[in-house]
């Protein structure tokens, strides 16, 4: 992602993206805004997700192999986490883990 933000002034700066604002629907795996923030942020979320084409086929299509991996059992949580940081944390938040 770091090569397609480049100088974009709109995008937000990952180190201060706070834990919310991005979110993930598990059905066409997404990113989307969260839940409760300012329209202003609203805002800047959308664009970061325009700007740096989150959404995406080729995107969304490897956070659902992750996501599959995982509850397929071919992949444990903790390589999940560290490879895909943000769908570990989002099957956290929407109590998607298995056991």
């Amino acid at each position: 992602m770091n090569t397609r933000k480049g100088v974009i002034a709109t995008v937000l700066d990952p180190f201060q993206i706070e834990d919310g604002w991005f979110a993930l629907e598990l059905i066409e795996f997404q990113v989307l805004p969260g839940t409760g923030l300012s329209p202003d942020l609203v805002a800047a979320v959308n664009r970061t997700i325009q700007c740096l084409r989150l959404n995406d086929l080729e995107c969304c299509k490897a956070r659902s192999k992750f996501a599959e991996d995982y509850w397929q059992g071919h992949i444990s949580l903790d390589y999940l986490t560290r490879h895909a940081p943000f769908v570990a944390n989002e099957l956290r938040r929407q109590e998607q883990l298995h056991e």
